[in-house]
Protein backbone atom coordinates (compact mmCIF):
# COMPACT_ATOMS: atom_id res chain seq x y z
CA UNK A 1 0.00 0.00 0.00
CA UNK A 2 1.33 3.45 -0.87
CA UNK A 3 0.93 5.48 1.80
CA UNK A 4 1.93 8.96 -0.85
CA UNK A 5 -1.16 8.52 -2.47
CA UNK A 6 -2.71 9.70 0.94
CA UNK A 7 -1.05 13.27 -0.02
CA UNK A 8 -3.61 13.95 -3.05
CA UNK A 9 -6.62 13.63 -0.39
CA UNK A 10 -7.43 16.93 0.95
CA UNK A 11 -8.53 15.67 4.25
CA UNK A 12 -4.82 14.39 4.85
CA UNK A 13 -2.85 16.56 7.05
CA UNK A 14 0.36 15.42 8.37
CA UNK A 15 2.96 16.61 10.39
CA UNK A 16 5.67 17.64 7.73
CA UNK A 17 8.12 15.29 9.62
CA UNK A 18 5.85 12.63 8.95
CA UNK A 19 5.00 13.45 5.34
CA UNK A 20 9.04 13.47 4.34
CA UNK A 21 9.29 10.53 6.43
CA UNK A 22 6.56 8.59 4.39
CA UNK A 23 8.29 9.82 1.02
CA UNK A 24 12.03 9.14 1.85
CA UNK A 25 10.79 5.63 2.99
CA UNK A 26 8.74 4.94 -0.27
CA UNK A 27 12.14 6.00 -2.50
CA UNK A 28 14.27 4.51 -0.49
CA UNK A 29 12.33 1.02 -0.61
CA UNK A 30 12.81 1.89 -4.71
CA UNK A 31 16.35 2.25 -4.27
CA UNK A 32 16.99 -1.14 -2.60
CA UNK A 33 14.84 -2.88 -5.22
CA UNK A 34 16.32 -1.14 -8.01
CA UNK A 35 19.95 -1.59 -6.32
CA UNK A 36 20.71 1.90 -7.17
CA UNK A 37 19.84 5.40 -5.47
CA UNK A 38 16.29 6.68 -6.77
CA UNK A 39 15.70 10.61 -5.48
CA UNK A 40 12.16 11.15 -5.07
CA UNK A 41 11.38 12.90 -8.10
CA UNK A 42 11.73 16.75 -8.53
CA UNK A 43 8.40 17.20 -10.60
CA UNK A 44 6.33 14.84 -8.16
CA UNK A 45 7.62 16.35 -5.37
CA UNK A 46 7.06 19.99 -6.61
CA UNK A 47 3.56 19.62 -7.65
CA UNK A 48 2.95 18.20 -3.83
CA UNK A 49 4.71 21.51 -2.50
CA UNK A 50 2.39 23.49 -4.65
CA UNK A 51 -0.51 20.86 -4.03
CA UNK A 52 -0.21 22.23 0.03
CA UNK A 53 -0.14 25.52 -1.02
CA UNK A 54 -3.05 26.11 -2.63
CA UNK A 55 -4.89 23.60 0.05
CA UNK A 56 -3.83 26.49 2.68
CA UNK A 57 -1.31 23.95 4.16
CA UNK A 58 1.64 25.97 4.30
CA UNK A 59 4.05 23.59 6.71
CA UNK A 60 3.33 20.91 4.50
CA UNK A 61 4.06 23.00 1.12
CA UNK A 62 7.66 24.30 2.86
CA UNK A 63 8.68 20.78 3.98
CA UNK A 64 7.95 19.26 -0.10
CA UNK A 65 10.15 22.63 -1.20
CA UNK A 66 13.15 21.78 1.17
CA UNK A 67 12.93 18.32 -0.19
CA UNK A 68 13.24 19.22 -3.27
CA UNK A 69 16.31 22.09 -2.57
CA UNK A 70 17.81 18.84 -0.35
CA UNK A 71 17.35 16.46 -3.53
CA UNK A 72 18.29 18.88 -6.42
CA UNK A 73 20.18 22.02 -5.24
CA UNK A 74 21.62 22.63 -9.10
CA UNK A 75 17.84 23.02 -10.11
CA UNK A 76 16.80 26.39 -10.56
CA UNK A 77 13.18 25.58 -10.54
CA UNK A 78 13.64 24.16 -6.85
CA UNK A 79 14.60 28.08 -5.72
CA UNK A 80 11.91 29.79 -7.88
CA UNK A 81 8.95 27.41 -6.07
CA UNK A 82 10.32 27.98 -3.01
CA UNK A 83 10.03 31.74 -3.71
CA UNK A 84 6.23 31.07 -4.46
CA UNK A 85 6.26 29.29 -1.53
CA UNK A 86 7.45 32.69 0.60
CA UNK A 87 5.08 34.77 -1.86
CA UNK A 88 2.21 33.22 -0.16
CA UNK A 89 3.82 33.07 3.41
CA UNK A 90 4.10 36.99 2.41
CA UNK A 91 7.63 37.18 2.72
CA UNK A 92 8.99 38.89 -0.23
CA UNK A 93 12.25 39.70 0.83
CA UNK A 94 12.91 35.81 0.96
CA UNK A 95 10.84 35.04 -2.31
CA UNK A 96 13.30 37.44 -3.77
CA UNK A 97 16.71 35.80 -2.31
CA UNK A 98 14.95 32.87 -3.69
CA UNK A 99 14.22 33.97 -6.96
CA UNK A 100 17.43 35.55 -7.59
CA UNK A 101 19.23 31.82 -6.62
CA UNK A 102 17.15 30.64 -8.96
CA UNK A 103 18.06 33.16 -11.67
CA UNK A 104 21.94 32.53 -10.50
CA UNK A 105 21.53 28.56 -11.63
CA UNK A 106 19.82 29.68 -14.47
CA UNK A 107 18.35 32.67 -16.10
CA UNK A 108 14.83 32.36 -16.81
CA UNK A 109 11.91 34.05 -17.41
CA UNK A 110 9.83 32.68 -14.73
CA UNK A 111 11.91 33.95 -11.80
CA UNK A 112 13.41 37.54 -13.23
CA UNK A 113 9.73 38.35 -14.34
CA UNK A 114 8.68 37.87 -10.52
CA UNK A 115 11.69 39.14 -8.97
CA UNK A 116 11.82 42.54 -11.32
CA UNK A 117 7.93 42.79 -9.69
CA UNK A 118 9.26 42.59 -6.54
CA UNK A 119 11.72 44.94 -6.93
CA UNK A 120 9.47 47.20 -8.17
CA UNK A 121 7.50 47.52 -5.07
CA UNK A 122 10.46 48.39 -2.45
Amino acid sequence: FDKMADFYDPQYNPEPEEMITIIEEHYSTLTNKFGYEVLPDEVIVNNLGYGFMSDGKLKLSEAAFDLNIKNYPKSFNVYDSKGDYYLAAKDSIKALELFEKAIEISPNQFSQEKADMLKSKK
